[in-house]
C-alpha cells in the first residue's frame, strides 16, 4: 500500500466518523460560516481594546461584520465623520507656545537694536541670553510632550497587534496554511519588538539627544557641535531606512516560499480526497466553500485591522506634521528681523518634530505592509 493510499483512506475514515456540522445540512450558506468562523476566532477582546483605544469611535466588529457583508467598512458619510474628528483633534495646536516663541523672538530684536543705539553691546547679548534660555526651556517641554504622545501612541498600536495576532494567526492558518501563519506570526513579533526595544528605547531618545546637542551647538556663534549632531541626524534616519528596507525584504522573501508549501499541501490533500468515490465531489465543493469563507473573513481582519492603525496613529502624526511644518515656516518667516541663533533653534525644533513624525509613520508603515503582504497571499 503506497502513500496515497493512505491518504484516501484516513480522509474518508475522518469524513465517516467524524462528521462536520457545516457540510451536514445541505442549505448551508456562505454567511453563517462566515458567523461561526468569526465565533471562533474570539475577537472580544480587540473589540474592547478598540474601543478603549479610539474612545468608542470605532468597533472592530462591526466594521469587520459590514466589511465582510456589503465589501465596504465605512460608507462616505462615516468616513467625512471619521476625518473630520480627528482632524478637530489633530488641530489642537499649541497656540500659547507658538505665541512665547514669536514674543521671545520679537524681543530679542528689540532689545538687538536698542542695544546697537545706545552703543552698548552688553545689553543685546544680556537679552539674548535670557531669551535663548526662555526659549531652550519652551522647547525642551514642547518636544517631551511631543515624545508622550509618540510614546503612548506607539504602546497602543503595539497593544493592538498584540491582542488580534493570536486571532489573525488562526484565521491565516484556516485560509492559506500553517506555514504562512506561522511566517506572519515571526514578522508581526519582529516588528513589536523593533517597536519596543529598538524604536522606543533607543531611537526616540536619539531624537531627544539630537535636539539636546544642537540647542547647546546653537548657543555659541563658531557651532562646535554642527558636525556631531548632522551625524546623529544621518544616523537616525538610515536607521529607518535600513529596519523599513529589511523587513520588506524579509517578506517579500518569505511571501515567495511559504505560500507555494502550503498551496501544495493543500492540492495534494484536495486531490487524494477528490479520488474518493461519492464523498470525494462533496468533500471538494465544501472544502472549497469553507475556504472561500476563511480567505474573506481574514483579508476582511487585515483590512479592519489597517483601518484601526490608521485611526490610532492618524491624530498624532497629523499634529507632528502640522507643528513640525509650522514651527519651521514661523523661523522661515522671523528670519530677517530676529538672531540668527534663535532662529536656528525653531527650525531645530520643527525638524526634530519632523523627525518624530517619521519614527512613527515608519513603525505604522512596517505593521501595515505586513498585513498588506499578507493580504494579498492567497492559496
Amino acid at each position: 500500500m503506497n502513500i496515497w493510499d493512505k491518504i484516501i483512506i484516513f480522509v474518508g475514515i475522518v469524513i465517516i466518523f467524524f462528521p462536520c456540522r457545516i457540510w451536514a445540512r445541505e442549505d448551508v450558506s456562505t454567511e453563517e460560516i462566515q458567523e461561526e468562523i468569526l465565533e471562533d476566532l474570539d475577537l472580544k477582546e480587540v473589540e474592547d481594546l478598540v474601543k478603549e483605544l479610539t474612545g468608542e469611535e470605532l468597533s472592530f466588529l462591526s466594521l469587520l461584520k459590514e466589511l465582510i457583508s456589503s465589501g465596504q467598512a465605512l460608507d462616505w458619510s462615516a468616513c467625512k465623520e471619521v476625518v473630520g474628528k480627528m482632524w478637530q483633534c489633530a488641530w489642537g495646536i499649541q497656540k500659547e507656545t507658538c505665541i512665547q516663541i514669536l514674543l521671545l523672538l520679537l524681543l530679542t530684536s528689540f532689545f538687538s537694536n536698542l542695544s546697537g543705539a545706545f552703543k552698548n553691546p552688553q545689553i543685546g547679548e544680556m537679552a539674548f541670553y535670557i531669551c535663548y534660555m526662555m526659549l531652550f526651556l519652551l522647547i525642551l517641554r514642547q518636544v517631551n510632550q511631543f515624545s508622550v504622545q509618540i510614546q503612548d501612541a506607539l504602546e497602543g498600536i503595539c497593544e493592538f497587534m498584540k491582542v488580534l495576532l493570536p486571532s489573525y494567526y488562526l484565521a491565516i492558518a484556516a485560509s492559506t496554511g500553517i506555514s504562512t501563519a506561522s511566517v506572519f506570526y515571526q514578522m508581526i513579533i519582529g516588528v513589536i519588538y523593533l517597536a519596543e526595544k529598538i524604536i522606543l528605547i533607543v531611537m526616540l531618545p536619539a531624537i531627544r539627544f539630537y535636539l539636546l546637542i544642537a540647542l547647546v551647538n546653537h548657543l555659541t556663534k563658531d557651532e562646535w557641535l554642527s558636525r556631531f549632531t548632522n551625524l546623529i541626524k544621518t544616523g537616525i534616519s538610515w536607521a529607518l531606512k535600513a529596519m523599513l528596507g529589511g523587513l520588506l525584504g524579509v517578506q517579500l522573501i518569505q511571501r515567495l516560499l511559504a505560500p507555494a508549501v502550503d498551496s501544495l499541501r493543500q492540492t495534494v490533500l484536495g486531490k487524494s480526497a477528490g479520488a474518493i468515490p461519492v464523498l470525494g465531489d462533496i468533500f471538494e465543493g465544501v472544502t472549497q466553500l469553507i475556504l472561500g469563507s476563511a480567505v474573506l473573513v481574514k483579508n476582511g481582519l487585515g483590512v479592519v485591522a489597517i483601518l484601526c492603525m490608521m485611526f490610532i496613529g492618524a491624530v498624532p502624526l497629523i499634529q507632528l506634521a502640522l507643528h513640525g511644518a509650522g514651527y519651521q515656516l514661523l523661523a522661515a518667516m522671523m528670519q530677517p528681523v530676529s538672531e540668527h541663533r534663535l532662529i536656528s533653534c525653531v527650525h531645530t525644533m520643527g525638524e526634530t518634530i519632523l523627525m518624530m513624525f517619521r519614527l512613527l509613520l515608519t513603525v505604522e508603515v512596517m505593521f501595515l505592509l505586513t498585513i498588506a503582504i499578507l493580504a494579498g497571499t492567497i492559496r
